[in-house]
């Protein structure tokens, strides 16, 4: 399965259908989640190093760049995926046996699916636990722990969408 300029823009043949609209505009919005996590990110470390630099303790950036950094991974996944670049082990099989081609991404988006799903039910089921607990992190800023915990199945449930947007346009384009 080679990417094209077409098909890493994010704009499919037939882009009326809803599928299709809502896989793009979930993959759209992960983008600029993706974006501004990356400099909140960004600012948050080097501002952690300054402070390290200047002999100044701080607790609190460090829970920060992981919460942000959880967000970014899994938003990013659901970009990747909108952009049609992640990496599978099917594309060799693909290229090898045409004839199983639509087998194995069938079988490949069967999985993807259902390990996406287990994240957004265990990822709500973590988040709603840790929000109901109160737990916190131990620094002086006392991060809620639900915070990073949600980004699991938000991320997820956006790769979910894309993934299935994606899949659809395959079978349209055959």
């Amino acid at each position: 399965m080679e990417t094209t300029g077409e098909e890493t823009s994010g704009s499919g043949a037939n882009g009326t259908e809803a599928e299709t609209r809502l896989s793009r505009l979930v993959g759209r919005f992960a983008a600029w989640v993706a974006g501004v996590a990356l400099v909140a990110l960004s600012a948050a470390i080097l501002y952690g190093v300054v402070l390290r630099a200047a002999k100044i303790t701080d607790t609190w950036s460090y829970d920060f760049d992981v919460f942000v950094m959880v967000w970014f991974g899994m938003i990013g996944a659901a970009y990747t995926a909108y952009l049609n670049s992640h990496v599978t082990a099917g594309i060799a099989l693909e290229r090898y046996w045409e004839r199983a081609a639509n087998a194995l991404r069938l079988a490949r988006f069967a999985l993807t699916s259902l390990y996406l799903l287990a994240l957004v039910f265990f990822g709500i089921f973590l988040t709603w636990q840790a929000y109901t607990s109160h737990s916190r992190t131990f620094d002086l800023a006392m991060w809620p722990n639900w915070v990073p915990l949600f980004a699991v199945p938000v991320g997820a449930a956006a790769w979910l969408v894309v993934s299935l947007g994606r899949f659809v346009e395959g079978l349209r384009k055959q």
